[in-house]
């Protein structure tokens, strides 16, 4: 056990022994707070409580003295962004190769956190059973052949994240939610009986998707259950899609302004000379 620790201690292991420490304690915490379970229940718990509540105002009187302070060191760090925003732009290049090479490696398929975690993780087997086995087949200065087995671990357990975090990607894709504007344009089916200011319902089909919604026409529609209607707009204060008949007039104003779009674009012809 003691030769354990002063392997995981020692050059260049102790490189990737910090970031796995960090890692488990992260882990360990997101973890915590994903269960939520009291661990320790202590006698006297509510008079701590006051006490802190106690000190949360004392911190919070010495917090207003200290934003006053902060108002004029702000003023410092603004010149000193100025400096520093000039030096982002020399760092740029070097970021965006970074983030290039992190694309390529399936690295930001991930959250960073854990795709990290990982290379920590393999990145300290590594170094610990390079140093632990492959070392004393070398012959090799010791700085040189730690240094060897970093970088060697390094890259390897990089290549090694890469092809774990690949089928893990699906786990931590996000879909978008759908935004009401991007149905307007659409025709609905009315599936309720009538259509009012303050009434009325209709299916929406988009992309595959059927969507129940709700909809209000405020003038005399005559939109019963079965009919088609064009959705024009959302409003927000009634939570409801504003909708129009769909009649061939509809249809008729709708082609027409495409059309005008379309000659819009056309390039204009210039007249041939005889």
């Amino acid at each position: 056990m003691t030769e354990f620790l002063q392997a995981i201690v020692a050059f260049p292991t102790i490189l990737f022994t910090i970031p796995v420490g960090l890692s488990v304690l992260y882990w360990f915490f997101v973890v915590l707070g994903a269960v939520d379970i009291d661990l320790i229940h202590i006698d006297g718990l509510e008079g701590a409580a006051e006490a802190l509540d106690g000190a949360m105002d004392a911190g919070a009187e010495a917090i207003d003295g200290a934003l006053d302070a902060g108002a004029e060191a702000a003023e410092a760090i603004d010149s000193g962004l100025d400096v520093a925003e000039g030096a982002a732009h020399s760092v740029t290049g070097p970021l965006k190769a970074l983030l290039g090479m992190m694309n390529a490696l399936n690295l930001t398929s991930v959250p960073l956190t854990v795709s990290f975690s990982f290379m920590a993780l393999f990145g300290w087997a590594l170094s610990y059973a390079g140093m632990a086995y492959a070392a004393p087949a070398l012959s090799l200065s010791p700085v040189v052949l730690a240094s060897l087995v970093a970088v060697s671990a390094f890259v390897v357990g990089t290549g090694i994240t890469s092809v774990v975090v690949k089928p893990l990607a699906p786990l931590f894709k996000t879909d978008l939610a759908r935004d009401n504007c991007s149905l307007i344009g659409l025709t609905a089916e009315i599936t309720t009986g009538r259509v009012d200011g303050g009434f009325g319902q209709a299916e929406v089909s988009d992309s595959g998707d059927h969507m129940l919604i709700q909809v209000r026409c405020d003038h005399a529609s005559g939109l019963s259950k079965g009919d088609h209607a064009l959705i024009i707009g959302f409003d927000r204060k009634r939570e409801a899609f504003v909708v129009e008949r769909l009649s061939a007039m509809n249809l008729t104003s709708a082609q027409e302004e495409v059309d005008a779009l379309e000659r819009a674009a056309q390039p204009v012809r210039q007249p041939q000379k005889g």
